[in-house]
């Protein structure tokens, strides 16, 4: 039996594993006008209806995740050296979703 769940559970995309039936996360990727990808962008998302916040950077592809958000509306801010503050002020998460914001920062 216990290698009937080992299994089962290696079938389980990693994408899954990112969220829980209660919560659902925030994926995307950051470049610059020309499509080129932003390393090392800091990518910040405030609830809004409780002020927490998680902060995550972009990695060598450019893309980011935050995992484990309760359903709600978000505030996302991105923020690179050499570029504007991009903000995404209404962003919703549903339960056991994934929401992407791909964002596309301006000098």
């Amino acid at each position: 039996m216990g290698l009937l769940w080992a299994f089962a559970f290696s079938l389980c995309p990693l994408s899954a594993l990112a969220q829980t039936p209660t919560t659902g996360r925030i994926v995307g990727t950051v470049k610059d006008r020309n499509g080129a990808i932003i390393v090392g962008a800091e990518v910040t998302v405030v609830s809004k209806a409780t002020g927490d916040e998680q902060k995550v950077i972009t990695d060598r592809e450019g893309s980011y995740s935050v995992p484990l958000l309760p359903p709600g509306t978000y505030q996302l801010r991105v923020a690179a050296r050499g570029f504007n503050t991009k903000i995404f002020d209404t962003v919703q998460v549903a339960i056991t979703e994934t929401t992407l914001v791909n964002a596309d920062a301006a000098l």
